[in-house]
């Protein structure tokens, strides 16, 4: 009973509290065309007198800043910026520029040695403040400061320059550094080769098989390996080397020096049969001479000869006398210059002709006795071995036959031997005459 007494005392209160506001404002705001604000806030008032209403109230939102002094390294500055809706003024203070030491980075080197190319300098290579605009000028000694970086050798200054930000004076600063003469790195060019082969002639090194810097002046000594002197004679000997390259020093590099191996190799002796020249013979009872002096043959080697007949696998330091088809195998022994070397040629000796001849005091004919003439191989000088058989023609017939005549008469005999080991076949014809006994008639 007693609480529903309370909520409706508390009802009747609400009610009267909301005719009391009508009765003041009506059911209709009228709110300002312009805006109220504070520090936070922006809003449009009602203009009813007595009325607290509000509407569009919301916190400022601001556009960009506006420096409206610029601060100095004495004196500071202000900034300005406007509410983008109400249109309110926001001012604040900015701080006096601070200063702006540049200094190098620990570790920096500014030197550099010549290669070519311009110093080139970078803001990461030094310590300063803010982000402004960092420019170099340099001046060798006593000159004009200049944008532009110098490449050749020499004392320089830098000066860096760091432009002025909103936070932060412009700063300057001057370094020392050199540019000093470059390192004289001698290489061999790529495909460059420096050894050769003998060829009786001094080997030949010049500056154009080698990558060098600079002008100076290029030089060449000469060492054989496991010697102690140095000459500037370029070896032609074989044997292994080494060659020191020296560059004079100039004006953009120091002076260098390089030392490269080499070898001068063997030349490979290639033996060929001198022009004219010939291997063979007809055969004469005595062995072939061949001899080194028949042959091109490079250096100072011995020279021996191993002979092979045709057809035999065996290998022989005797030269042949009989007749066939041989090769010589030309060795040569390595010498100072040249490696040893060999070569086969073929040669022949032919089979002479059988010449034949009567003996002196040797007689064919007889008197006639009626017996037939003998004639027989111990008659005549006859070449070789082979088989002598006789054909005998009397003078005016045509016919040959192998039977000796025993009637007086002029003969002919053909002598014929067979070709043999050493010898061709040969025949000749010898006159010979049967005469009459005396007192015999014809």
């Amino acid at each position: 009973m007693k609480k529903s007494f309370i909520m409706t005392i508390s009802l009747v209160s609400v009610l009267a509290i909301c005719m009391a506001v009508f009765a003041a404002c009506g059911k209709k705001h009228n709110f300002s065309k312009t805006y109220t604000y504070d520090n936070e806030y922006h809003w449009h008032a009602c203009t009813d007198k007595d009325c607290k209403e509000v509407k569009d109230k919301a916190k400022h939102t601001y556009g960009k800043w506006e420096v409206t002094k610029k601060p100095t390294a004495t004196e500071k500055g202000a900034r300005t910026r406007y509410c983008t809706v109400c249109k309110k003024k926001h001012t604040e203070e900015i701080a006096a520029l601070q200063a702006n030491p540049v200094t190098l980075k620990e570790g920096v080197m500014l030197d550099k040695k010549y290669d070519g190319k311009a110093v080139m300098f970078t803001k990461e290579q030094f310590n300063f403040m803010g982000n402004g605009a960092v420019t170099f000028m340099y001046k060798a000694g006593e000159s004009e400061w200049t944008a532009v970086a110098p490449m050749a050798v020499g004392m320089y200054k830098v000066k860096v320059m760091v432009a002025e930000t909103e936070t932060y004076q412009a700063g300057v600063a001057e370094f020392d550094f050199e540019i000093k003469k470059g390192d004289n790195t001698i290489t061999l060019k790529e495909g460059e080769m420096l050894g050769k082969t003998y060829d009786g002639t001094a080997v030949e090194i010049t500056k154009e098989k080698f990558n060098i810097m600079g002008t100076g002046e290029v030089t060449f000594m000469f060492q054989k390996n496991g010697e102690e002197t140095w000459t500037a004679d370029a070896p032609m000997a074989p044997g292994m080397y080494k060659v020191k390259v020296m560059v004079a020093e100039t004006e953009m590099y120091q002076a260098g020096e390089a030392m490269f191996d080499f070898e001068i190799s063997k030349a490979d002796n290639a033996i060929t049969m001198k022009d004219g020249e010939m291997l063979g013979k007809t055969y004469d009872g005595t062995a072939v001479e061949i001899t080194k002096e028949k042959f091109n043959v490079m250096g100072t080697g011995e020279v021996t000869f191993m002979f092979q007949k045709n057809g035999e696998e065996t290998w022989s330091a005797e030269a042949p006398m009989t007749a066939g088809m041989y090769k010589v195998k030309v060795m040569v022994a390595e010498c100072m210059n040249y490696n040893a070397g060999e070569a086969t040629f073929d040669f022949e000796i032919k089979k002479a002709d059988n010449v034949i001849t009567l003996k002196e005091g040797a007689m064919l004919g007889k008197t006639h006795d009626g017996n037939a003439v003998v004639i027989t191989k111990e008659q005549f000088n006859i070449m070789g071995t082979g088989d002598v058989t006789f054909m005998f023609q009397k003078d005016g017939d045509s016919e040959w036959t192998a039977d000796a005549p025993k009637e007086v008469g002029k003969y002919k005999v053909k002598v014929m031997v067979a070709e043999c080991m050493n010898y061709n076949a040969g025949e000749a014809t010898f006159d010979f005459e049967i005469t009459a006994e005396e007192g015999e008639t014809k």
